[in-house]
């Protein structure tokens, strides 16, 4: 991997993160890389960091990607980050990834969430005592929708290291709690931290998986098909 400044070069695709912490995440991402190849750092026109690679598609060369991180979080500095790239390297599309809120009810800790629609609220006037937002919004092309839907992410990814260390989810802590304590074992929350254990118990006693410190005939029947089960769940919950 090369830190040095590389010359210029033409991306098809520029993804713009806004903090580090999302940068580096993006740089972790080896699964559909052309063969052989790493992330090529150097840094952007207005000195922040910048890095490239290749990655295969079914048809026509590699698609290459060059991934920024702008200056700061807000529009203005995503603009700012944004337009000398565009300038310079002539991307055919411009996307922005990294940390989203969610809707709980809907998703996971871990899950990846493309948006279909999205708002811009930060224009509009300001009125005595509140600010009259002027709306637009940017509606996601039917066909990459439709391709989004579609795509099975733990058939295509279940190998690759960023899918394999991504966050735990819900599910997953609660199911090794249960197989945890299913087995006795002298340290249950050992997977998990004080925080997490403090409200994954909770939540098993309120699905009546729990009550005290003792498993339910229901909690103990999941426990014990989880263990002999050979979905993916189970076979994470086991080994991890």
């Amino acid at each position: 991997m090369s830190d040095r400044a590389e010359p210029w070069r033409r991306a098809d695709v520029v993804i713009l993160t806004a903090i580090r912490l999302e940068y580096d995440a993006v740089l972790k991402v080896d699964a559909g890389a052309v063969q052989g190849s790493t992330w090529e750092r150097t840094t952007g026109p207005s000195g922040l960091p910048l890095a490239f690679r290749s990655f295969d598609v079914p048809t026509g060369r590699p698609l290459r990607v060059a991934v920024a991180v702008a200056a700061d979080m807000g529009a203005t500095a995503a603009t700012n980050t944004l337009l000398p790239l565009v300038e310079a390297l002539k991307p055919r599309c411009d996307a922005m990834c990294g940390a989203c809120a969610s809707r709980p009810e809907k998703t996971q800790l871990g899950d990846v969430v493309a948006a279909s629609r999205l708002f811009y609220h930060d224009t509009g006037k300001r009125l005595p005592g509140q600010v009259q937002h002027d709306l637009a919004t940017y509606q996601l092309r039917d066909d990459w929708k439709a391709a989004l839907a579609g795509m099975d992410v733990v058939a295509q990814f279940r190998d690759a290291d960023w899918f394999q260390t991504r966050p735990l989810t819900t599910a997953w802590r609660e199911r090794r709690a249960l197989v945890a304590l299913h087995r006795r074992d002298p340290e249950p929350w050992h997977d998990l931290d004080q925080k997490t254990w403090a409200t994954t118990v909770p939540a098993l006693q309120e699905q009546k998986l729990l009550a005290s410190r003792e498993l339910t005939d229901e909690g103990r029947r999941i426990a014990k098909d989880l263990l002999f089960s050979s979905g993916p769940l189970a076979r994470s919950v086991a080994q991890r």
